[in-house]
């Protein structure tokens, strides 16, 4: 009998990356309340900056039903390593000018 290796399990996929210019694009003004409410500035007072990152995944915890105290110290609470691994990478994993141009509204 040969040794085969363990299955594996087809559900648990690698969760899709988040685009921080769709989240940003997606916020709407009462996303724009909360992510003041939560981090004392407005998303693009928040400047080139891993802030800006993690206040994307405050919006995106916030609509997977986390209240926003739970959605904030969950955004805070991550490496950045972490933090990177939840948004896709632009060409040459450039993270600062990922940031700028969230920031930016650049496309």
């Amino acid at each position: 009998m040969t040794d085969l290796p363990p299955a594996t399990d087809q559900t648990k996929q690698q969760p899709k990356r988040l685009d921080p210019e769709q989240v940003a694009g997606s916020c709407t003004g009462f996303d724009e309340i909360a992510i003041e409410r939560a981090f004392g500035r407005e998303l693009t007072d928040l400047g080139e900056s891993t802030r800006a990152l993690r206040a994307l995944l405050f919006v995106v915890h916030r609509r997977d039903g986390m209240s926003d105290p739970d959605a904030y110290r969950s955004a805070m609470s991550l490496t950045l390593d972490e933090l990177m691994g939840h948004f896709e990478q632009p060409d040459g994993d450039d993270v600062a000018a990922q940031i700028e141009a969230v920031i930016e509204g650049k496309a």
